[in-house]
C-alpha cells in the first residue's frame, strides 16, 4: 500500500499567518489555488481565527459562473481551465440558482466512459 509521502503533492501553497484576510484572498484568486496552508515564521501548520471581518474581505473577486442551460461538458471544461472544482450556477440575471461539483459530475463521466449514458442524457 502507497503511503501517503507518495502520493502528496509537495511543497504545497502556503502563505503566512501575519498576512491580512483581504491580501490572501487575492492571492488565492491570483494564483488559481484552493489549497492554502497557513505557515508560522518556521513553516508550522497554524489555526487560523478571524473575528469581526466582513466577508467580501474573504472572498475572491470575479468568481467564475455558469448558466443552468449550459452543457455539462461545458461546465467540465470550465473547471479544468479555470483549475477549480465547483462552480456556481447564476440565472440571466445574476441571482444563484445551483452549485454544480466535480463530484455531482462524476456519475455523468463514469455513464459516459462506461457507454450507460442513455439518450435523454438521464442516467438508470
Amino acid at each position: 500500500m502507497p503511503l501517503v509521502a507518495d502520493v502528496m503533492r509537495p511543497q504545497p501553497f502556503t502563505l503566512p499567518a501575519e498576512m491580512l484576510a483581504s491580501e490572501v484572498a487575492r492571492c488565492i484568486d491570483r494564483e488559481g489555488v484552493r489549497h492554502v496552508l497557513v505557515v508560522d515564521e518556521a513553516g508550522r501548520l497554524v489555526d487560523l481565527l478571524i473575528e469581526d471581518l466582513p466577508m467580501r474581505e474573504l472572498l475572491v473577486a470575479n468568481v467564475v459562473t455558469i448558466g443552468p442551460s449550459a452543457t455539462a461538458g461545458e461546465a467540465v471544461c470550465a473547471m479544468r481551465h479555470h483549475r477549480i472544482g465547483s462552480l456556481p450556477v447564476v440565472d440571466e440575471t445574476g441571482v444563484v440558482v445551483g452549485l454544480v461539483s466535480e463530484r455531482m459530475l462524476l456519475p455523468f463521466a463514469e455513464a459516459v466512459l462506461c457507454g450507460t449514458l442513455r439518450s435523454e442524457g438521464v442516467m438508470g
